[in-house]
């Protein structure tokens, strides 16, 4: 039988809320890709803000955009987020800890939502380990990194690090 202790069991929690929340963005299928006048359309800032909110987490209003959500996490405005590496956001993530991968492009960016994977995968692309992610862009689902952002310039990534919703690293 399994044994947890309150810790262990607020970090599963913590991790089963993110992927319920994941799976709910997943099955909301107006975010799905749409081809619009010739053209795609894509929703990754909506299943993003979405995901946030359900960990009540809340992204300013004014920041609809993928663009515009990349602006306000690196702006003097967004101090419950900051920058993260590629391995401590992975480590993160795997906790349950929301990680946002973000971009800024023309004439839109995109942003994700790192997935608490077991490990991280080989890219090519980026010559070496990056973080699972649930993409919501041409491509839905759980991809690797560099799948969901297909740029060779490495996306950006954000922690949550306010006080609203946090997986504390165990006690050793």
């Amino acid at each position: 039988m399994l044994k947890l202790n309150s810790r262990d069991f607020l970090e599963v929690s913590v991790k089963l809320s993110l992927i319920t929340a994941i799976n709910m963005a997943f099955l909301n299928n107006e975010w799905y890709p749409k081809k619009v006048a010739g053209k795609w359309i894509t929703y990754c800032n909506k299943s993003v803000r979405f995901i946030c909110q359900q960990l009540g987490i809340e992204l300013p209003p004014t920041y609809a955009l993928a663009n515009d959500i990349c602006d306000y996490l690196d702006g003097p405005y967004s101090s419950d987020w900051e920058e993260i590496s590629y391995e401590d956001g992975f480590a993160e993530a795997k906790k349950g800890n929301i990680v946002i991968a973000g971009q800024k492009g023309s004439p839109n960016g995109h942003v994700a939502i790192l997935y608490p994977a077991d490990d991280m995968q080989y890219s090519g692309t980026f010559g070496g380990l990056v973080p699972i992610v649930f993409n919501m862009g041409l491509t839905v689902g759980i991809v690797k990194l560099s799948f969901a952002f297909k740029s060779s310039v490495k996306p950006k990534l954000y922690i949550y690090k306010g006080t609203k919703r946090r997986c504390y690293e165990k006690n050793s």
